[in-house]
Parts: structure tokens; sequence; C-alpha cells
């Protein structure tokens, strides 16, 4: 309580004096500017997922740790997915089907966050039966029900599936009916006490307090801690008594403050609202109080005091729900790092407090600053006191401090720019000090190397000072250690445990001496290129670390060899500043990224390789991600101090306990091709997603839903079908150009401190292929082109076979007219011939005797049948001649062959034939077997008709034609005509030519009426 009094005196004091507050700035405030739809926060509950879920007073909201995603009331919008209004009050629950309930205005509404649909169940002020306040409603699931409580004794029941709603009285006597803060147990207020309400059989079951409670939560085997009577409580079960935290309320600044509501975490730390003043903190272990409240330009405090609602995450996170200040969260987890001035600030002049050198004795740390004094603060109570040191001649400057060392006779050197000297520790006042003789000199590095002696290295040399009896300081004027090798800043002296001593020079490398009484000599050095600013002689392992500007390096003085480490290798940065060990396979250093832990191992060819580096940073609880040289303190290999440009951080190193709690990833977004995915399944709910194959440019955006400290959370994602190995990322990822198949995205995150959770497919991405690439069309095309290609040899086979047997039906035709043609060549021309030279032979007998007229006839015999032979070669010729294949060309011919054969007779001829003829293409053979029937006709008509006229006529008709041949001759009867004997074979040869053309032949005759003979093609 003394402590208590202590911190809070001075933190009274120094805002008035030295204008520096003591705040916890542990809490991050979150806010409108950060996504929320509005600072006044009702609820705040998280989900079976994961999300957590905040209502507000304009609008609902989902927050996965990167964004806010805001459900509104759309105004005329009556459906009823739409949410009914926007004022969200306290009370949000979930379903054993994962639905969220909530009261929206006076509604009771449940969201389907599987399709992101509300549904509003029931008015809860239509029901006189039911006692609604916006203040004292809560929800609370029940097996297949969701339970609404009221202000007054009734409970409202709905049916989760059905909606069906009915009303339940609480059991007699309950004056009060509360939830217990921070968790799902009812409990109510009796005449005997406070009992818990078991739901499910509606039992009451009495915790043992006697008293009338207001809020209360339980402490494991403990028992409770409550609120009643605006005083704070703690019931122990197991002897069944109470006793009063009677701090709390004496506490300054919430003293006659009410207490409304208490949440308890990890059966030790107590956090009670006080009603618009802050948060009351008590740890029951250490028996500590601590009071949060908001400051005016601190961001590390409340954002405001009026807090609703208290809530503590699955990842021990405290967070509040102000009216008026959004969000504000506090990590419960143990701190890795304590900070100073992280819970410090400076209100008059905010500039960074930069660190160049620390001590540290008990549980007080100096800190030397580059021109704001010496700080000495008491890391028990933060107690935090200032000494300024005037420069030499400039009395309102400053001078920096950037050495501070404790000799064998346990007194603290320092210097404030070039004065070098020792002070008292209670004080920081100086006993005894000198000056160096440069004005503008400063002093970097000390090392006692004999007892009252010491080397001090400055801006450009190095000093012997010593400690004399008299209790003086004395600048050793016979430059003893001055030597000409050793030239520029003197960061670092340090004793290799031999005798020797290792010196860092800013960029002018390292030098090992010898000092033995006013003896100086030079060993070794190397690295001249490099600023060497911290040395650790590591005997266990036998090598020296040195903390380089290039890089951590080892260096082994008997072989003179080293070994360079920089971010190559893992480090967070090459810029060391100091070294401290962990042990002997591990040791700190400080950077300009951060602190490194680094452990490594012996290796037979390189001296030493590096095992593993864990990297801590600004987001994980350091001043800055930038230290300092000289500013580095142990206390021992588990007790580390390093400073930086803006504080300084403490630490035990066996007591850094990483994050346990493994982040679980969620969908939270998907874009194809820049526009958001159309679905009626929530982006969370998606398993599967299917593409018709232009649709092949993806963007997903996903979220690890562990709290702690979202903007360091890790992400690597592998999209197997399109990535080999996993790929180190954001929370976004993006894929173009997508080939048609399948692909699975799998994500993984780690949470703050780098612990990774399990692996988890998010997504499975299918891409339809175009019609052309699918299985089906593949085998329609393979089906369709081994039909085609069958078709196309079977059409190539019977046209080759086609083109062979017209080639052989025209070698064939060929034939049969070249043996046509020699038959009537054998036939007319031989018989002609024959007939000639008999003729002749008997002309040439019959000269010898025969009477001059007899061979008369015998020459006239030879001129007719020459003649003859003359005609049948004519008519061979026009059959030959493919320019008579048509109908008219025929026509023509027939009717001047009529006319000439008939010229010489005593016979009329008649012809009817159109003016006009068709040139209807008649093949060869069709216009001689016409021809042929022609003749046959006019030669029976000539011979046996004795017919005194005829009539040759041509019919043409639409699709064929027709000759008539007529005579008036002598005729025949019908029984002749179909005669056996061997007459009439003329007209049975007629036939059989048209029939060899596909044409038609008739005969007309009568007895003493003539014969008309009707012959031609029907089709052409």
């Amino acid at each position: 309580m003394r402590r208590l009094i202590l911190a809070i005196w001075v933190f009274l004091g120094l805002l008035c004096t030295n204008g520096i507050a003591q705040t916890n700035n542990e809490f991050i405030q979150i806010g409108v500017n950060n996504g929320l739809s509005q600072n006044s926060v009702h609820d705040i509950f998280q989900d079976s997922k994961g999300f957590l879920w905040i209502a507000t007073a304009d609008g609902f909201n989902r927050y996965d740790g990167i964004r806010f995603k805001v459900y509104k009331h759309r105004y005329g919008d009556t459906a009823s997915t739409n949410i009914p209004a926007d004022y969200i009050q306290a009370g949000i629950q979930e379903d054993s089907n994962e639905n969220l309930w909530l009261i929206a205005g006076d509604n009771l509404v449940q969201f389907n966050k599987r399709n992101n649909r509300f549904h509003t169940v029931y008015n809860l002020r239509s029901n006189p039966l039911f006692s609604f306040n916006n203040n004292q409603c809560f929800l609370m699931p029940v097996r297949d029900e969701m339970w609404v409580f009221g202000a007054g004794h009734t409970i409202l029941k709905v049916q989760i599936h059905s909606k069906k709603v009915q009303l339940m009285k609480l059991p007699a006597g309950v004056q009060h009916v509360f939830k217990e803060g921070n968790g799902n147990r009812l409990f109510v207020n009796m005449p005997n006490g406070c009992n818990q309400l078991i739901p499910e059989s509606m039992q009451l079951v009495p915790t043992g307090i006697r008293d009338s409670v207001h809020s209360i939560s339980g402490i494991g085997d403990y028992g409770w801690a409550y609120i009643s009577s605006n005083t704070i409580r703690l019931y122990h079960a197991p002897t069944r008594t109470t006793r009063e935290l009677k701090t709390m309320n004496e506490t300054a600044g919430v003293k006659d403050a009410q207490f409304v509501n208490i949440t308890s975490w990890n059966n030790n730390l107590l956090f009670v609202v006080v009603s618009g003043k802050g948060l009351l903190k008590y740890d029951l272990k250490h028996d500590k109080t601590t009071f949060f409240s908001s400051i005016p330009g601190d961001p590390g405090s409340l954002s405001i005091n009026y807090i609703r609602k208290t809530f503590i995450d699955r990842s021990d996170n405290l967070w509040l729900a102000t009216e008026g200040g959004g969000l504000s969260k506090l990590d419960l987890k143990h701190r890795k790092f304590n900070s100073y001035p992280i819970g410090v600030f400076n209100i008059q002049n905010p500039a960074n407090l930069m660190i160049k050198s620390i001590f540290a004795h008990g549980s007080t740390i100096y800190a030397g600053t580059f021109a704001k004094g010496l700080y000495m603060i008491d890391t028990a109570t933060l107690e935090v006191r200032v000494k300024h040191y005037p420069k030499a001649g400039n009395k309102s400057a400053t001078g920096p401090i950037t050495v501070l060392y404790q000799d064998t006779r346990k007194r603290l050197w320092m210097n404030a720019g070039n004065v070098i000297g020792y002070t008292n520790m209670q004080t920081g006042e100086w006993i005894a000090y000198d000056t160096l003789p440069e004005s503008n000199d400063n002093v970097y590095s000390i090392y006692e190397v004999a007892p009252d002696t010491f080397m001090i290295g400055c801006l450009k040399r190095v000093y012997r000072v010593i400690a004399l009896p008299n209790g003086r300081v004395k600048l050793d004027d016979s430059k003893v250690y001055q030597h000409p090798g050793i030239k520029g800043l003197v960061q670092s002296i340090v004793p290799n445990g031999k005798g020797e001593w290792y010196i860092g020079i800013v960029e002018n490398g390292f030098r090992r001496c010898l000092i033995q009484g006013d003896t100086f000599q030079m060993l070794d050095s190397g690295m001249m290129q490099t600023g060497v600013r911290h040395f650790y002689p590591d005997v266990a392992n036998g090598w020296v670390w040195i903390a380089s500007d290039n890089g951590l390096i080892a260096y082994n003085e008997h072989t003179r060899k080293f070994v360079l480490f920089d971010e190559s290798d893992g480090l967070s940065n090459s810029h060391v500043y100091a070294i401290l060990p962990e042990s002997n396979h591990a040791i700190w250093i400080s950077t300009n990224k951060g602190l490194n832990r680094i452990e490594f191992e012996k290796h037979p060819d390189k001296m030493v390789a590096i095992r593993s580096v864990q990297v801590f940073t600004q987001k994980n609880g350091l001043q800055s991600n930038e230290f300092n040289s000289g500013a580095w303190f142990a206390y021992n290999r588990s007790q580390m101090i390093f400073g930086g440009v803006t504080g300084i951080n403490w630490f035990n190193n066996r007591q850094i306990v990483s994050n346990h709690h493994k982040p679980e990833v969620v969908l939270t977004g998907v874009l194809v091709n820049e526009q958001p995915v159309q679905t009626d399944t929530a982006v969370q709910y998606l398993t599967t997603l299917r593409l018709p194959h232009q649709q092949n440019a993806l963007s997903v955006t996903f979220a690890a839903l562990e709290f702690t400290n979202p903007e360091v959370n890790q992400y690597a994602y592998r999209m197997a079908g399109a990535d080999d190995d996993w790929v180190q990322g954001s929370h976004e990822v993006r894929y173009a150009g997508l080939s048609p198949g399948t692909y699975r995205l799998w994500v993984k995150a780690s949470n703050n401190d780098g612990v990774w959770g399990e692996p988890r497919q998010l997504l499975k991405i299918i891409i339809e292929p175009p019609f052309w690439q699918t299985w089906w069309f593949k085998v329609l095309a393979v089906i369709l082109i081994t039909s085609l290609t069958a078709m196309g040899v079977r059409y190539i086979i019977r046209k080759r076979v086609k083109e062979k047997m017209r080639a052989l039906e025209m070698q064939q035709a060929l034939n049969e007219e070249r043996l046509r043609i020699s038959r009537d060549m054998h036939d007319e021309m031989g018989t002609g011939l024959t007939k000639i030279s008999l003729l002749s032979e008997v002309a040439r007998q019959s000269e010898l005797g025969a009477t001059g007229d007899k061979t008369l006839g015998m020459l006239q015999d030879i001129t007719g049948t020459a003649r003859g032979l003359t005609q049948k070669m004519g008519e061979i010729i026009w059959m030959l001649n493919p320019v008579n294949d048509t109908l008219d060309s025929l026509a023509a011919y027939l009717k001047e062959y009529v006319f000439l054969t008939t010229d010489a007779l005593n016979l009329d001829v008649v012809t009817d034939f159109p003016d006009q003829i068709p040139s209807v293409k008649l093949s060869h053979e069709k216009r001689r077997q016409l021809l042929l029937v022609t003749r046959e006709a006019l030669h029976n008509a000539l011979k046996h008709s004795k017919a005194t006229q005829l009539i040759f006529a041509l019919e043409v008709q639409p699709h064929g034609f027709q000759f008539v041949f007529s005579d008036n001759g002598t005729g025949f009867s019908s029984s002749e005509k179909q005669s056996l004997n061997g007459k009439h074979n003329g007209l049975k040869n007629m036939q059989w030519r048209m029939e060899q053309i596909n044409g038609f032949f008739t005969v007309e005759s009568e007895p003493g009426k003539g014969t008309t003979l009707l012959y031609g093609i029907e089709e052409v």
C-alpha cells in the first residue's frame, strides 16, 4: 500500500515539477479512424470462428484484426434480411447453428452468418408481460432456445428453428438476475444471498455468498470475486469466508466512485469498471492495485473513462467497450520487455529520450541521455528522478552522458560531455571530477585497468585517469596510452581476461594492446575500415565476439581468422551496437532493427555457425527498433538492459515466453476479375469456387484471428496447382491468368511472436475449361474426327472405285463402240465393198461377152453401193462427233436423213418439227439408237407399206420428247404384230433398241389404215 501511495505521490509530484507523468501507456485505442462505425460501443463478442463482433449506436461491426465490416440498416428497406435498426444493444450471443442473436433497436434479431442475412424475430416492446430495458437486457443460449432476460421477472424464450416465442417466470423469490462477467453463468439475488441459476433445470445452486451481488466473476478453486454495496469482495469457497479489498476504494482517483462490473482473468487479475472514471486492476498474487484512466495526449492510456463492457478474448486480450471512445485493448499476457519511457512521456518537450549509457544497481536503472541529463528509474515503483549536468563553459547546456561505469570500489563513474569523474549514486551529485583538455571532446568508453587507474576512450585518442588518494580525480598528462596507432572515436575498451585489452574505434577497426604499468604495447589490429563498437571475449568457446557496423564478427586471436554474420545469416540488421551473453551457446545483440537473440554452435570448418536468430522489434514492446552504442548493461546472464533512441528496455530472458495462442486463419474476401465474387454464401464459409475459364484473375484476402498484435502477424500461402512451395506474404494474394484446372489455396499464419498455426485449406478453386477443352468435347471431337476420317476414307475409296468403275465402263463402252464400229464397218462397209468387188468382177467378165446394157446396170449398182457406203460413213462420223450430242442436232440430222432417202421416190413426205427445239444433251448411245430406230422405221415403210405419204414429227414434252413416224400404207393387224413366225423382227429390234436407252416404243396399225410408230424418251 505504501508503495502504491508513493508511486501516486511521485506521479503527481513529477507532473507538477519536471513535466513527466507516469501512465500505464499499455492500451491500444481502436475507433472510427480505424474503420469502426461509431465510437459509442455497447458490446463485444467473439464467435466460434474467432471474429470479434462489436455492437455500436450506429451499426453492427465485424472485426478480423485488419479491417471492420459494417452492417447497417438500409433506409426504406422493409425486407426481413435487413437489420431493422442501427442502434445495437448489449447482449450479442451465438446459437448452436453459428447464428448470431442481437438486439437492434427494440427488436430481437437473428443474423445468419452463412448468408449475411438478418431476420427480425420479435419486437421486445410488443408484449406488456415482458419488461424490456435497454441497459439491463441480455441474451443467453440454452439448448435449442435463445433466452432473453429483461428488467422484470419474466424470461422470453425463442425456439431457434421455429422462432416460436413463449414467456416463462423466474423462480419465486428472485430479486435480480445477472450474468457472470466475461462468462455465461447466470446468477440471481435471493433473500438468502447470491445463487447460481442452472437454466436447463431452473435449479438454484447457492454460492455461499450472503450479500446482494451487483456483479460477480469466478476465480477458480478460490471462489468468487464480486461487487456488493459498492465494495469489492472475495469469497473463499473452501473456507466459506469473505474479505473486502479495501484498498480498492482508497486508491486515488476512485475514491467515492461507483463500481459497476468485475471480470477476472487467469484466477489472479481482477478488472473492475469504475463508473465514469476508468478501470481498476487488482493483482491478487502480488496484492497490487493499478488504476487506468484516460490521459489527454497519451495514446497508451484509456481512450475515455466511460466503460460499458469488459471482454477477454481467446488470446488473453482485454477489450473495453467505451461510450464515445471506441475500443481499448490491453494485452494480459506476460510482458517480454519492460520499457521506459513507454508509460512515461514528456508533456512539455515530447522529443525522443536518446539513451547513450546505462548502469543498474538493485532496482534502480541509471540512464545517461544525449542532452537531458541522468535519469534514475526505480523499476519497482517506477519513480523517476532526473539530474542535469551543465556543460563546462555553458551552464544552459547539458553535456551528453555517454559513460556510466562502476569501479572495484563501487564508485559510479560517468561523464557529462568533456567532464569525467564519479558521483553520489543516491543523488547523482559529483564527488570528484576532471575535465578533458579540449572543450568539444567527449568520453565514450572507460575501464579500470588497475586499481584507481582508468583508461578512457575519447573523440580522437585514449587517456589515463587516476583516482588520487585524496579523493580527487586527475587526467594524466603523461600521455602513456596515447599510441600513434590509436586514432579516432574510441567507442569500447574491454579486457580479454589475459591481461590484454581490446579497443574498438568507430570507422577504424580494433586494436589489441598489452598494458603493464606505464608500458603500452600494441599486439594486434584488424578490420581497419570497419567501425567497431563493442567486444565480448567468449573465453568458453575460444573466440571474441565483435559488434561492428558491418555485422557480428567472431574473431580468433590466435589464428587471426574471423567469421562475419549479417542479414544473409538471419540477423535483422548488420549494424551491431552491443553484445551480451545469455549462455555458452546464445548471445543477445542490439542493432538498428531491434534486438536479436542468436543461438550458435561450433563448426569444424567455419569456427562457429548460427543455429537460429530470434528477432524482437518495436512491435514486440521495444522502445524503438534503433538502439545505441554504449547503451547496454547486464546484471547477469539473464537480466539485461538495452538503450536506444527513445528510451530503454529491461527484461529477464528466462521469462520471455512466446504467445502460445496459434492463430486461426479465415477467408475474408474474394475478388474475381477485380469484382466481388457473386455467391449466396458468406465469404468466410465459402469452401469451393467454380469459375468459367475467362474469370481466371483472383484476389483473395484472409486474416489471422489472433488479436494480440495483428500488425505483426505473419502469413504464408501456397496455391496447390500453381505454387511449388510456400510463399511468405501479406494477408492478400493475387493470381492472374490461371489456366483451367483445380487449385487449392492453403494458408498458415503466425501470431505476434512468430508461433505458426496449422496450415489450412481456405478455398478450392475450379477454373472450368472452355467447351473445346472439356472431356466430352474432346471425346466427341475424337469421335467426329474419326467418323469424318472414316467417311473421308470411305468417300475417297468409293470415289476411287467409282472412278475405276467409270474408267472401266468407259473403257468397256469404248471397246463396245469400237466393236460396234468394227461390226458396222464390217456389216455395212464390208458388204458394200464385197458387192462392189463382185459387181466389178462380173462387169469385167461381162465385157467379154455381155451386152452393154447389162454392163451398164452393173456399173449403176456399183455406184449405188459406193454412195450407200459414203452415207454409212457419214452416219458413223456424225454419231462420233460430240458437237452433235443434242436433241436439236439429232432432229435436224434425222429430218435431213428422211428427206435425202425419199427424195428420188414418188412419195409425199411431211415433217412436223417445233421451231425451237431445246438443246437437250443426249449421249452418243441414245443418238445412235434413235437414229437406227428412225432408219428402220423409214426402211420398213418404204419396203412394206406401199404408202403414198409419210409423216415424220417431233413432239417436245416438259421432261422428254417423242418421234412420230406414220404412213398411209397397207398396215397390219395386231395378231400379225404378235406372231412368232419371224415376221416383224424389225419392230422387235426397234423396241429392244429403245429399251436400251430407257425409252419407249409403241406401234399403232390396222389393215388398210397405215401404221404409226411412237418412240422417244420420257425423262431426259
